[in-house]
């Protein structure tokens, strides 16, 4: 949504919709979509047309200056870590797996950014591990499940929610389908250790929607469950970012349960107090939030 906004405020700015896609370098029909599609999410109506123009609607307005604040302080973010460039930091991140691959392996750019920010220190593990060394401050930064304890609010930078898929090989996607339609049964299922957030979270999905499962394995490790999903030797749900590459390249097909929602995984942003740490965590923040969209 707030890529959205900022689409909004260039095009009440540009006072067109053929300037504003030029600014936005996009195609005028996506940037219409993308206005009725923050109309639809905020169930208002922004800006109020007429043939060949519009003119910005009362609750337009209020969402405009929210827009303006918004941009203003992403700038401002922008221009204080660039501030930094010249004095690095010395930064400890500790990411649980999924994510450590959507901000290094999958954005490029973004890793070469935080690079040149900082003398970086990663550090890849469970979202329990990552919690107690955050609290005992072993890391500056640190992006994990929700955690079910207490948070410090001066330590919290925000949520985002990370999309999740239920996957199988393609070659064995009629059968699972049939299964899950017919007994409302998944066989050989891969899990996540069952004391862990995120198993927590998938059985909390699959029991809302009265599927049974049988579990064959558990595993700490989404990218071991992962490699046995390819092999064929059974189903997991796994983060969407790690199973997209496949899906497209026709080795995985993801299995839709009627018209349930899609599965959506919390994942909490959480840094040491120093100005210039919350930057870097705002700046990961903002990225995750255009990956997970």
């Amino acid at each position: 949504m707030q890529e959205d906004i900022i689409k909004f405020v260039c095009l009440i700015d540009q006072g067109s919709f053929t300037l504003a896609s030029r600014e936005l370098h996009m195609s005028q029909p996506a940037l219409s979509i993308a206005i009725k599609n923050l109309e639809k999410s905020l169930q208002t109506e922004l800006i109020i047309r007429s043939h060949k123009s519009f003119q910005i609607s009362p609750f337009g307005k209020i969402v405009y200056e929210y827009g303006i604040l918004a941009k203003n302080n992403t700038e401002q973010l922008k221009q204080d870590l660039i501030s930094y460039k010249n004095q690095p930091i010395n930064l400890r991140i500790g990411l649980i797996d999924s994510v450590a691959e959507t901000l290094f392996l999958q954005s490029e750019s973004f890793f070469n950014e935080i690079n040149n920010l900082s003398s970086l220190n990663l550090t890849i593990n469970n979202s329990d591990i990552l919690f107690n060394k955050f609290n005992k401050s072993e890391f500056d930064i640190v992006c994990l499940t929700k955690p079910i304890y207490s948070i410090n609010n001066k330590k919290f930078i925000g949520s985002v929610n990370e999309p999740f898929y239920l996957i199988c090989r393609s070659d064995s996607y009629e059968t699972v389908s049939r299964n899950l339609k017919e007994k409302n049964y998944l066989d050989n299922f891969l899990s996540y250790n069952s004391n862990s957030n995120t198993a927590k979270i998938i059985d909390s999905y699959l029991t809302k929607n009265n599927i049974k499962v049988n579990r064959t394995f558990y595993s700490t490790s989404p990218s071991l469950i992962l490699q046995l999903v390819l092999k064929g030797i059974g189903i997991s749900v796994l983060p969407r970012q790690m199973v997209e590459k496949y899906i497209k390249e026709g080795k995985l097909r993801k299995i839709t349960i009627n018209k349930a929602a899609d599965i959506y995984r919390p994942i909490d942003v959480l840094s040491a107090d120093s100005k210039s740490i919350r930057n870097v965590a705002q700046l990961i923040l903002l990225e995750l939030q255009k990956n997970f969209k």
